[in-house]
């Protein structure tokens, strides 16, 4: 792992990661293209991304934009939730009923109505993980992956012995460097409590309140990658600060950001992340290419000390509902992409 982030983070830059849970291919492809290009000419070198994102799509914007200059970036993408796009039996009998169904009464009675569309979660059999790898670095144009992850898994699946197997196999075939879960904090304790050996990074949530490195370390690599850092903490504290001035107040005095700017709040919860998990990655994303740029000048900007994060973290400790959030904050905080795990 040491030698992929020298690769990632050679310039001495913030530790982020590029997440690409909002970039979808096709019709939105030339947008996808140029928040992708800006990511990569920015300065990000470490691309978190899954054969679900998009709908199966984005993974091929992605390798488009890596022409060139796939061995400058860590590749990370994953397995176990198949996009519709690649359910192609139940698409096409999905197609076959809805057509049928079209006749009127007699047919509706007759042909049952068709499935949702929708992915598939838990497609974790060994067919599926194949087919879903050898997708993923085809779209990607790539010969290899970075870092595999097994994306939502339950327990179950990720310690029975064949998908053990698989991962161990995958990177003998060296098409994967590195192998991990990314899973729900309850999911993860119990997978990392069994130690599976091939288990050598994880993913998952943490922000200044939900503070989960611990328990993440104890993978066998102590490799780290947290995401969410934003999400549930910049509109709560953004839409407190601006309807309650003495919150506003103490929040600049403790923390030295202005509560009411998204951008500011944004970088205190990023450099928060960041020193937390200093030897990890924390994603970022974003559906706005100047965005990628701003973010990573911010970082290297910003000095905070630790008694102003000490004073984030009191000023977040209490879980507080957010009502009627300003109409800028409530749609897009920061001009910040749904990046999950």
């Amino acid at each position: 792992m040491s030698a992929l982030l020298g690769k990632a983070f050679a310039d001495g830059g913030p530790r982020l990661g590029f997440g690409t849970g909002d970039v979808y291919g096709r019709d939105r492809a030339e947008a996808s293209r140029r928040l992708i290009d800006s990511a990569l000419d920015h300065g990000f070198r470490y691309i978190d991304t899954a054969r679900l994102y998009g709908d199966g799509s984005a993974e091929s914007v992605i390798g488009a934009a890596l022409a060139g200059r796939r061995d400058q970036v860590v590749l990370a993408s994953k397995v176990g939730i198949l996009p519709w796009r690649m359910r192609r039996g139940l698409r096409i009998a999905h197609r076959v009923r809805r057509l049928a169904r079209k006749g009127g009464g007699l047919a509706r009675a007759l042909v049952a109505a068709p499935e949702p569309a929708g992915a598939l979660f838990g497609a974790f059999g060994l067919g599926q993980l194949r087919r879903s790898l050898e997708a993923s670095l085809k779209a990607l144009r790539t010969d290899h992956l970075d870092i595999l992850l097994l994306h939502e898994c339950t327990p179950a699946d990720a310690l029975r012995p064949e998908i053990q197997d698989f991962l161990a196999r995958v990177v003998q075939e060296g098409k994967v460097r590195h192998c991990g879960i990314a899973a729900t904090v309850a999911a993860t304790a119990e997978i990392l409590d069994r130690k599976p050996p091939t288990i050598e990074i994880v993913q998952g949530p943490s922000d200044a309140r939900e503070r989960n490195l611990p328990l993440y370390r104890r993978a066998s690599g102590g490799f780290v990658v947290t995401h969410s850092v934003l999400k549930t903490l910049l509109p709560e504290i953004a839409a407190r600060a601006r309807a309650d001035a003495a919150y506003a107040a103490r929040f600049a005095e403790t923390t030295g950001a202005d509560g009411r700017d998204p951008a500011a709040v944004a970088t205190l919860l990023l450099a928060h992340a960041l020193r937390e998990n200093s030897e990890g990655v924390v994603l970022f994303s974003t559906l706005k290419p100047e965005r990628a740029a701003a973010v990573r000048k911010a970082l290297s900007d910003a000095s905070f000390s630790a008694e102003q994060f000490s004073g984030l973290e009191q000023a977040v400790a209490e879980r507080l509902p957010v009502q009627n959030p300003p109409e800028n904050l409530a749609e897009n905080p920061a001009g910040l992409a749904s990046q999950g795990g």
